[in-house]
C-alpha cells in the first residue's frame, strides 16, 4: 500500500513537472513561430520595396526618356523649320531682287551669297541697281585670286624680299657702329671746348662732319630698304586689286624720291649746321615712313582677309550646290542649310567690318586708324569663326551621303577686285 501512495505520487509529480514544461515550451514555441512570421512578413515587405522602386525607376526612366525624346524631336523640329524658313527666304529674296530690277542684272542675283543677297534685297530698286552695277561675275573656285601672279613671278619677288631682309640685317649692324664712331668723335669736340686753332680739334670738327654724314647715311640706306621690302610685299599679293596696288606703289615710291632728295642733301653737306637740317629732315621722313608702313601692313591684312571671304564665297556656292542636291533626292538638309545662312552672315559682317576699316585707315587722325584697326581684328575673328562653321556644314553634308560640287561656281565681286588673268595666264570669265 505505501508503494502505491508513492507511485501515485510520483505520477502526480510528473504530471505537474509536464504541465509546467508546457506551460514553458508553448510560449518559446510561439515565440518562434511569430519571430518566423515577422521574418517573412520582413522579406515579403522588402520584395515589395524592391518590385516598387523598380517600377518607380521605370517609370521615371519612361518618363525621363519620353521628354528627351521630345525635346530631341522639339530642337530636330526647330532646327527644320529654321532651315525650311532660311531657304524660303532667300528664294524670296532672290525674286524680290530680280523684280527690282533690270534683266541683265538677273545673273548678278544669281551669284550673291546670302549675305549680300539680304542686303541688296532691303535696298529701293535705285539702290539696288547702284549697288549691283559695282558688282561683276566671276567663275573661280576655292583658289580664287583677286590679282593672279604667275609661279616665277611670285618666286622671284619672294627671293628679292628676302636678299632686301638680309640687307637691312646687315645695315643695322653697321648703323650700331657708325653711332658707335660718332659718339667717339663728339667726346673729342668736347674736350676741345672752345678751342678753334688746334689742329687736332680743327680734325675732330671735320670727322664729326663727315661720321655724322655717314650714320645719317646708313639711316637712309635702312629706311630704303625698308621700303623697298613694303613695295615687295605689296606687289607679291594676290589679294589685293590691281588698281589699289598700283596706288600703294605710287605712294611708296613718292617716299622713296622724298628719302633720295635728302640723301643727296646729306652727301652735299659740308657743316654741322647743314647736316643738322638735312638729319631733320630725315626724322621727318622717318615718321612720315613709320605712318605709311602701318598704313600698308594693315592694308595687306586686309586685303588677305577679304581673300579669305572671297574664297569663302565659293565655299558657300559650292556647298549650297551639294544642298540642292540632297534635297533633289528627298534628304532633309534643313538643319544643315540654316548653319550655312548663319556661316554667309558671318562672312558678310567681316565683310562690312574691311569696308568701313579701309575708310578709317586712310584718315590722319590716329583715333580712327586704331578704330580701323580693331575693325580689321573683329573681322578677322568673325572669319575664323565662320571657318570653324564651315568645317561642321561639311561634315554635316558627308554624314548626310553628299559632297561639295566640285566644279567652278559664280561669285559676285567687286568691279575693282575682278581679276583679268587667272595664274596660269588665261583670261578667267567676267560678267
Amino acid at each position: 500500500m505505501g508503494k502505491g501512495v508513492q507511485l501515485a505520487k510520483l505520477i502526480q509529480f510528473l504530471v505537474i513537472v509536464a504541465a509546467i514544461a508546457a506551460l514553458l515550451i508553448v510560449p518559446a514555441a510561439l515565440a518562434k513561430e511569430k519571430r518566423e512570421t515577422l521574418k517573412e512578413l520582413a522579406q515579403e515587405k522588402r520584395v515589395l520595396v524592391q518590385e516598387k522602386t523598380l517600377e518607380i525607376r521605370e517609370a521615371v526612366k519612361d518618363k525621363v526618356g519620353e521628354r528627351v525624346g521630345e525635346k530631341k524631336e522639339n530642337v530636330r523640329e526647330a532646327a527644320q523649320e529654321r532651315g525650311e524658313a532660311s531657304k524660303e527666304r532667300v528664294q524670296e529674296k532672290r525674286e524680290t531682287l530680280r523684280a527690282k530690277v533690270a534683266a541683265a542684272n538677273s545673273g548678278k542675283v544669281k551669284a550673291l551669297d546670302r549675305a549680300r543677297l539680304k542686303e541688296i534685297a532691303d535696298l529701293n530698286p535705285e539702290q539696288a541697281e547702284e549697288r549691283l552695277a559695282k558688282l561683276k561675275v566671276v567663275k573661280a573656285d576655292e583658289n580664287f585670286k583677286v590679282r593672279p601672279i604667275a609661279e616665277a613671278a611670285k618666286e622671284a619677288r619672294k627671293q628679292a624680299f628676302e636678299r632686301l631682309k638680309e640687307d637691312e640685317k646687315t645695315l643695322k649692324e653697321g648703323y650700331k657702329e657708325r653711332l658707335d664712331s660718332l659718339k667717339e668723335v663728339k667726346e673729342r669736340l668736347r674736350n676741345c671746348g672752345n678751342e678753334t686753332q688746334s689742329d687736332d680739334c680743327a680734325k675732330a670738327r671735320t670727322d664729326a662732319v663727315e661720321r655724322a654724314k655717314g650714320a645719317a647715311l646708313k639711316a637712309v640706306d635702312r629706311l630704303v630698304t625698308h621700303l623697298q621690302k613694303l613695295k615687295e610685299k605689296l606687289q607679291s599679293s594676290e589679294n589685293i586689286p590691281e588698281a589699289e596696288a598700283a596706288e600703294r606703289v605710287a605712294k611708296i615710291d613718292s617716299l622713296l624720291s622724298e628719302v633720295d632728295a635728302i640723301r643727296q642733301k646729306i652727301s652735299a653737306a659740308t657743316t654741322k649746321e647743314e647736316i643738322n637740317a638735312a638729319v631733320k629732315e630725315l626724322k621727318d621722313a622717318v615718321k612720315k615712313v613709320k605712318r605709311a608702313s602701318e598704313a600698308h601692313s594693315q592694308g595687306l591684312l586686309r586685303a588677305e582677309i577679304n581673300g579669305v571671304i572671297h574664297r569663302a564665297d565659293v565655299a558657300e556656292k559650292k556647298l549650297d550646290c551639294a544642298l540642292d542636291s540632297l534635297e533633289a533626292s528627298g534628304t532633309d538638309t534643313s538643319a544643315v542649310d540654316a548653319k550655312l545662312a548663319e556661316f554667309s552672315s558671318k562672312m558678310g559682317s567681316a565683310r562690312k567690318k574691311l569696308t568701313t576699316a579701309k575708310e578709317l585707315l586712310s584718315s590722319e587722325d590716329d583715333a580712327k586708324i586704331a578704330e580701323g584697326k580693331n575693325m580689321i581684328r573683329e573681322a578677322r575673328d568673325l572669319v575664323q569663326e565662320a571657318h570653324r562653321l564651315l568645317e561642321e556644314i561639311r561634315k554635316d553634308i558627308r554624314d548626310l551621303g553628299g559632297k561639295p560640287c566640285q566644279e567652278e561656281q559664280e561669285i559676285a565681286v567687286e568691279e575693282n577686285e575682278a581679276p583679268e588673268t587667272s595664274a596660269s595666264g588665261e583670261t578667267q570669265t567676267t560678267t
